[in-house]
């Protein structure tokens, strides 16, 4: 009997073997274990087999290529940030991910070695020849430096004659031509004189902008909430030259943003020949009384579909300046009437309840109706009801219109009846009944304001 269980133990043992065996025939050693093949760059890529075979193939090519392209960049990332960090800022990661896709869609000479699928994956084999691409790399490097040059040439020339809007671009021209080439020691002939040309570029385009200044022309401005600012909100730009000159620079992109409250803007514009930059407001929509608008040079018209240059104009400085606004609340106007079972009510209790509620949302009073933007009337009653126990029961109604002074139309109005209060006098149970009604309009009358002049 154990002999006939060893024999079984034997044959699941060797039946297991093979199946594993089985199961690895065919699938090839790079697969399993990334090859290393001296003088070549190698890109291993997977994918789903999703869809039709065009689309995952092209999947997996697509990931053996980024493969490639992350090794490349790897190899030169250290270079390139201790080379013109100092002068540009930090790196980005997003520029590195940009520089890794832009170099995945530009490999030459990628050579298909093997692919592999099963039921549910492909796999792709590709290898680059280093050398081969070393080579075909510096060909195009001279040829994004004698274009580089050029638009660096155009710059010099464009700041010479005061023309900093056209230096700029000219810089970031340059800059595109040779933005995949950071780490590189390009040389150039400028002047007679051997110049590192992306440093030059880098620096360049950064003193240039230093140079520009922008700052508002009336600050601060007066503004009220809901309304709109009268007049444009304008920022004068001008460039300060080697010669101790100030000019004004047109046709320069400016984008504008609240920086404190909010309101509805012209986000962006162009200066005009006399280098003012304008926005305008329809609307401040926040109750802050202290708001900011600010405004910052934008370079994103000028940088096109280039992803890399995109990634690396986010590391210069761009001049920017502000405008303060000093908003006032929304001007109201209020009558009350306001009876205690038929008698005045020497300290009225719905409209404090109200005005306090105004108050802190930024809206102001005044006793002038002609100077009001709205006006509330209240009126309100409150009456006796029943005593029953010692306590006195009373019952309030209200009723609250509100009027858009400027266009003369009713925009709210609403009543409240048979409020109850309960105490042990007719007088507070009232009181009490008067205060019920003011909570129910709080709720009511106010966010409906807030909703008109924010909105």
């Amino acid at each position: 009997m154990r002999t006939y269980c060893s024999q079984l133990l034997h044959i699941a043992v060797v039946s297991a073997v093979l199946a594993s065996a089985c199961a690895h025939a065919g699938i090839p050693s790079w697969v399993e274990k990334r090859p290393s093949v001296p003088g070549y760059y190698i890109g291993i890529g997977t994918a789903e087999k999703r869809g039709n075979p065009e689309a995952y193939l092209a999947r997996t090519k697509h990931a053996a290529l980024n493969d490639i392209a992350s090794q490349i960049t790897v190899l030169i990332s250290g270079e390139q940030i201790s080379r013109i960090s100092e002068q540009m800022g930090k790196i980005t990661d997003d520029y590195q991910a940009q520089l890794r896709s832009s170099t995945s869609a530009e490999l030459e000479g990628v050579e298909t070695v093997d692919t592999y699928e099963t039921e549910s994956q492909s796999w792709t084999y590709l290898r680059l020849n280093i050398e081969e691409y070393n080579r075909l790399r510096r060909a195009k490097m001279q040829q994004a430096a004698s274009l580089a040059l050029d638009y660096f040439t155009k710059a010099k020339a464009s700041e010479n004659d005061d023309k900093a809007a056209d230096a700029v671009r000219s810089y970031l021209l340059a800059l595109s031509a040779v933005g995949k080439y950071l780490v590189e020691p390009v040389e150039a002939s400028y002047n007679g004189k051997k110049i590192f040309l992306v440093n030059e570029i880098v620096q360049s385009l950064q003193t240039t902008l230093n140079a520009i200044e922008i700052e508002p022309k009336i600050s601060p401005l007066e503004a009220q909430i809901g309304k709109p600012v009268r007049g444009p909100v304008e920022f004068s730009v001008h460039y300060a030259n080697a010669r101790g000159q100030q000019a004004p620079v047109s046709m320069l992109p400016v984008r504008f943003s609240f920086l404190r409250g909010a309101g509805e803007l012209v986000p962006s514009s162009a200066t005009d020949q006399l280098g003012v930059a304008a926005t305008r407001v329809a609307k401040i929509t926040a109750t802050d009384k202290l708001q900011m608008i600010g405004a910052r040079i934008d370079l994103s018209p000028m940088l096109g579909s280039d992803s890399v240059l995109s990634a690396l104009a986010r590391g210069f400085s761009v001049p920017s300046a502000k405008i303060i606004l000093n908003v006032a609340g929304i001007s109201v106007y209020v009558k009350t009437q306001e009876t205690q079972f038929g008698s005045p009510l020497r300290l009225p209790r719905i409209e404090p309840a109200l005005k306090g509620m105004l108050s802190s949302e930024g809206f102001s009073f005044t006793k002038q109706q002609s100077a009001a933007a709205i006006s509330i009337d209240i009126t309100a009653d409150s009456r006796r009801g029943s005593e029953t126990h010692g306590l006195c029961v009373a019952f309030a109604d209200a009723t609250v219109s509100v009027i858009d002074l400027s266009t003369g139309d009713e925009i709210y109005k609403n009543s409240v009846s048979n409020m109850k209060g309960i105490s042990d006098t007719y007088e507070k149970a009232g009181m009490k009944a008067l205060d019920e009604a003011a909570s129910v309009l709080k709720t009511e009358v106010i966010p409906l304001l807030l909703e008109k002049y924010r909105k």
